[in-house]
């Protein structure tokens, strides 16, 4: 509510309009502060008044801009329909036509009415925008526009006037022009009038006289054409008659070829040749059945004498391959055997391995040779030596930077360091402080690392670090030698700068005096630096990079004196050993010949003879009998009976074998009968099919051809009889368009129509003498009105003109005008809306939109249980609304033309703002990253003063920043516990143990107090968390305060840091420590042995917090008796309290008297 109320109180007085300001916003920034104080059930009553206000605001903004704009675009709209109108008047008639003096003169009397509302519109539009003579409504709402705009509209309506004003004079002007050039015409035009008429009289007697000679001269040719026409037409009909008559005779002879050829007019020659080739092909068919019959016969009889001969063959195949299977099982059982016996070795277990005595011999020695190597016994020497080597001479400084390095990533001193980079920023070169990663400068932690290594090494070590004399990992006592070595530098460093510490050789002061002045880290600036924050990290650095160097030595302790003279025996024994096993195995293998040589050399591989000679078995079973095809072997060494003889005391080496003559002869006989005789059958019954198809081919293309051509002479004859040749009919002329007969027709009716037409009107136009005479006075007579008719109506159309001229000019003036005004008028609309996106009332819109009235905003925080749930607290459920609402709002309002070149100015604000809020939403309550993130909020926001937008186009910083300051007030008032959000440390375990068991019996004490006094009804029941209530001091409150926590003064305090209210009571506090219980089964029997027997009772199924501290007291009260007794074989009384808290077994409880004396 505090960043409501500061932005939106910092608008109201900041706004340089009045719209909204006293009727919405006022009542808005006054429900805010009454309700600042009264959490989140004031923000409940306070949010909706507060969203139904802005929205009014908002509202009320836009309908004053509507109202301005609502005034230019009524006169627009006017001016558009008045444009609209105006072109339609005579839009229907063309240039070249003769327009309607009615239309015109409608034309003229609505183009002056249009005019004179022309005028009217622009009044009142130029008086609504005039500031003097407007309303006040309309006057409140130009005001209140931006400068620009309200000067831009002044400008478009002193425009209107002018332009308004200048229309009507010319319109008057144009009427007085039209007036004159009418009656200036009217006198022109009678005059010439009479001139014409005299002129006619004259030119028509004339070209009557020279008429009736060229008619006289005209009849004479036209009686000659009709003689020649008749003689035409007559020879042509005899032509038509011979024509017809061929025709018809070619028609019948096309028909009998066609009645020969085609199937579909009856003929059966096709029908025979088809029946003769088809007799052809059964023949041929009936031929080559026989023939094939009997060689299928012959090779039938020749097959069944030769498989009798090959079953003989086959029977002995099989015999000799089941003995040669036999062999070769009991081989691969022995091979399987080694397989075996290689993968017991290599996996330990029975299995499946490479079936060979090598493969076994070599994985035991790799085996082996690994142990010697680098990864096995070799490596752990050459290791020892390795790590000795970083603490040597020269490298041991490195080592300090390596410790300091790591402590300088720990909190507490990665934020002191940090907060010392923000405060020196101005001093510290930029190289320094860029880079961050996680708070860590890496580039700055170097150099102060190496400022207080070269420091310590000045100071107390001036003859150099302490180092490790490391000896090669090939001497005998490498591993003890070095160990020792690096355990007793790191002694010397820790005890050395302890002392150095102890007697103030070397402090924090120096450290940080030699800091503040390296040239590297501030230039031109040493000595000027902010040495708070470094202090506090130095006082941390000295003591930690002892503790460092004590932890290394220490560990490295765990492998010297005894431990590491035996670890040398046992490495140097067994790599011994190992060595002597790998040399025998290289022998066995054939790696060393004889065992001399280097490995490598030529020698015997006994365990790859063992693996021939049982190969070499197999290899000669399959070369006697090798195998053939059909699951038996090849006999090509029996060479009596079914191989070749091979020449030992036989005949020549391509001597045929009993078998081969046998087949031989049974072959022969095939091929004299089957191959020679019948072989040629498939041949010649293809030639013959062949040859019957050509011939069938070669009569079916005549006869196509023959009826292809026969056809086409048909079409060609149908066409010349039934196009060019057909009856002509004058009924339906158009269906012998094309027709010789319609060509005789139409010269027949051309010859009687120039008989009774032209003849007969020439004969009467010269046989009637007074008719020429007649017609020339009727002529002249006629000429004479049409003249004076003509006159008058060219005297009309110019008159019209000249008002269609004066009709069109108006229209162009109007049209004109309000093309003016429509440009004028056009981005004003535009304008006056976006007269909303700049200022504060686009920030308000905004504003509302995304953190207010939106659905997902901080409007949304109402509705929120003040009750944590399983999945988030009601902090975490407001923080992702506040996230939500401002990350949408600065996302849509930074791409605002008014504010974008600013958003930069308040974006670092903005990022730690997000920052903040998004790891409030993550962790769900106030942590000690909280506190981090809303100091670095606090930081930006400072850096944000009126120096930085104090030039800035819009007021809007002031008003985020205004909010934010609230906001991070507020935010600052939250309860944060000091420890919370701390990082685990693995090596400060034994510190965690000792902080529990010394603040446990508190703990124990203080949760026991508040169970039993919160439970009794006249100690704490009704007492309620407060310091004063009812006038007197609280015990409740007293008891809380005590404990640290910051309590509301009385009942209605709302300044504690509580979560829940002031109004709390001990009753309610008690119900909220034991509402969890638990119900592990394991874990309730282990809690019964440890509580007392009256307590146990109380256990049954679950058990709750105070089972759990009686149970932990058990345990640490066990812990402090066994850790006090003293052991028989070391004696000793404790030195101090922290051995006890240790748990050492040696140490015991001396009386407290003894303790004092000592």
């Amino acid at each position: 509510m505090a960043f409501l109320h500061s932005v939106l109180n910092d608008v109201y007085e900041k706004q340089p309009y009045k719209v909204g300001k006293e009727s919405h916003l006022k009542s808005v920034v006054d429900a805010l502060n009454e309700k600042l104080c009264s959490g989140h059930d004031g923000f409940k009553s306070a949010i909706v008044k507060v969203a139904d206000g802005v929205r009014e605001y908002n509202r009320e903004v836009r309908e004053s801009n509507n109202h301005v704009k609502s005034k230019i675009t009524d006169f627009d709209r006017e001016i558009k329909r008045l444009k609209t109108t105006v072109s339609k008047i005579l839009e229907t008639h063309s240039v070249s036509g003769t327009p309607d003096a009615k239309k015109i003169g409608l034309a003229e009397e609505l183009v002056d009415k249009k005019a004179l509302e022309c005028r009217q519109y622009a009044e009142h539009f130029t008086s609504a925008l005039d500031t003097h003579k407007t309303d006040e409504k309309t006057k409140v709402a130009l005001n209140d526009l931006n400068d620009k705009l309200r000067d831009k509209i002044e400008y478009v309506r002193s425009t209107v006037q002018y332009e308004a004003e200048r229309l009507e004079k010319v319109r008057r002007q144009e009427r007085e022009d039209t007036a004159e050039r009418t009656k200036k015409v009217v006198e022109v035009m009678k005059k010439c009038g009479e001139e014409i008429s005299s002129h006619i009289t004259t030119e028509v007697t004339d070209l009557v006289r020279k008429l009736k000679k060229l008619v006289e001269d005209i009849l004479k040719e036209l009686q000659k054409l009709r003689e020649s026409l008749v003689q035409f037409v007559h020879k042509l009909g005899k032509w038509i008659d011979a024509a017809d008559g061929a025709i018809k005779a070619a028609d019948k002879n096309v028909d009998d070829i066609l009645k020969n050829v085609d199937e579909s007019y009856g003929s059966i020659f096709p029908m025979k040749i088809g029946a003769a080739a088809d007799q052809v092909q059964r023949d041929i068919d009936q031929l080559y059945n026989a023939a094939n019959f009997a060689k299928s016969e012959v090779g039938r009889l020749v097959t069944d004498a030769k498989k009798k001969v090959d079953h003989l063959e086959k029977g002995l195949k099989e015999d000799l391959n089941g003995m040669k299977m036999a062999i070769n099982a009991k081989v691969t059982e022995i091979q399987t055997e080694i397989g075996k016996l290689h993968h017991v070795v290599e996996q330990g277990r029975e299995g499946t391995g490479t079936k060979t005595v090598v493969a076994v011999m070599q994985y035991i020695q790799r085996k082996v040779a690994g142990i010697t190597g680098r990864s096995g016994l070799k490596g752990i020497v050459d290791g020892v030596h390795e790590y000795a080597k970083t603490f040597a001479n020269g490298m041991f400084e490195n080592k300090v930077k390596e410790w300091l390095n790591h402590i300088f990533d720990k909190a507490p001193v990665k934020n002191l360091l940090a907060a010392y980079v923000s405060g020196n920023s101005a001093h510290l070169q930029s190289t320094y402080t860029s880079g961050a990663q996680d708070g860590l400068y890496k580039m700055l932690n170097d150099k102060v690392a190496s400022v207080i290594s070269n420091e310590v090494k000045k100071k107390f070590f001036s003859g150099g670090f302490p180092f490790a004399t490391v000896v090669e990992a090939s001497n005998p006592n490498s591993i003890e030698h070095n160990v020792k070595a690096v355990k007793q530098a790191c002694e010397q460093f820790a005890e050395g700068l302890g002392r150095a510490m102890m007697h103030l050789k070397i402090n924090v002061h120096m450290i940080v005096k030699a800091i503040g002045e390296e040239k590297d880290l501030y230039g031109s600036n040493t000595g000027k630096h902010d040495k708070t924050n470094l202090e506090s990290a130095v006082n941390l650095i000295l003591p930690a990079l002892v503790g460092a160097a004590k932890q290394v030595g220490e560990t490295v302790a765990l492998f010297a004196g005894d431990n590491a003279s035996k670890m040398q025996r046992y490495v140097e024994q067994t790599l011994a050993d190992a060595k002597q096993l790998d040399s025998n195995l290289e022998k066995a293998l054939g790696l060393s010949a004889g065992g001399i040589g280097p490995p490598g050399s030529s020698g015997t591989n006994y365990a790859d003879k063992v693996d021939t000679a049982i190969n070499e078995v197999t290899r000669t079973v399959t070369a006697q009998l090798p195998p053939d095809n059909d699951g038996g072997v090849q006999l090509t060494n029996f060479t009596y009976s079914f191989a070749r003889p091979n020449g030992r005391g036989r005949q020549a080496t391509d001597a045929k074998s009993r078998k081969e003559i046998l087949d031989d002869a049974i072959n022969d006989f095939k091929s004299k009968v089957v191959d020679d005789a019948l072989s040629s059958i498939d041949s010649l019954k293809s030639q013959v099919e062949q040859q019957v198809g050509v011939v069938t081919t070669h009569v079916t293309e005549l006869r196509e051809a023959i009826k292809r051509i026969g056809y086409y002479a048909k079409g060609q004859l149908n066409d010349l009889k039934d196009k060019y040749f057909k009856k002509y009919d004058s009924a339906s002329p158009k269906e012998a368009a094309e027709s010789i007969n319609k060509i005789h027709s139409d010269l027949s009716e051309l010859q009687k129509k120039l008989e009774s037409g032209p003849i007969k009107d020439a004969k009467n136009f010269t046989r009637i003498a007074g008719t020429a005479d007649t017609l020339r006075n009727a002529t002249v007579e006629t000429l004479k009105k049409l003249v004076n008719k003509e006159i008058e109506a060219a005297q009309n159309i110019i008159t019209i003109h000249f008002q269609k001229q004066y009709v069109d000019s108006i229209k162009r003036l109007l049209t004109s005008f309000a093309e003016k005004v429509e440009e004028e008028l056009k981005p004003l609309p535009k304008d006056i809306l976006h007269d909303l996106t700049l200022g504060h009332k686009a920030f308000m819109s905004k504003f509302a939109e995304h953190i207010i009235t939106n659905p997902k905003s901080i409007v949304g925080i109402k509705d929120i249980e003040n009750t944590p749930s399983q999945e988030k607290s009601p902090l975490s459920q407001a923080a992702i609304k506040l996230h939500g609402s401002v990350r949408r709002f600065f996302r849509d309002y930074q791409k605002n033309p008014d504010f974008s070149k600013d958003f930069r100015k308040i974006e670092t604000s903005n990022d730690a703002l997000q920052k903040m809020l998004a790891e409030l939403i993550t962790s769900k309550h106030f942590n000690n990253e909280f506190n981090n993130n809303l100091q670095s909020l606090n930081n930006e926001l400072r850096a944000l003063h009126p120096s930085e937008f104090g030039a800035s186009s819009t007021p809007m910083l002031q008003s985020l920043k205004e909010g934010l300051d609230a906001l991070t007030k507020e935010l600052s008032k939250a309860y944060l516990n000091t420890y919370e959000g701390l990082p685990y440390e693995e090596a400060d375990k034994d510190k965690y143990a000792k902080a529990f068991i010394t603040s446990f019996y508190t703990i124990h004490d203080s949760l026991t107090e508040v169970k039993e006094k919160c439970n009794s009804e006249d100690q704490w029941k009704d007492k309620k968390c407060c310091e004063i209530q009812g006038r007197i001091k609280n015990p409740l409150g007293k008891f809380m305060k005590r404990c640290g926590f910051k309590i509301g003064h009385d009942e209605n305090s709302k300044d504690s840091e509580l979560q829940y209210p002031s109004d709390l009571n001990g009753q309610q506090i008690l119900q909220k420590l034991l509402a969890k219980s638990f119900d592990d089964t394991e874990q309730i029997k282990h809690i019964k042995e440890c509580l007392p027997d009256k307590t146990k009772t109380q256990i049954e199924n679950t058990f709750n917090i105070t089972h759990l501290l009686e149970c932990l007291l058990h345990h640490v009260d066990t812990f402090n008796e066994v850790s006090h007794l003293a052991l028989r074989t070391k004696p000793r009384s404790p030195v101090m309290f922290t051995k006890c808290l240790l748990g050492v077994r040696v140490s015991r409880i001396i009386a407290y008297g003894h303790l004092c004396v000592t």
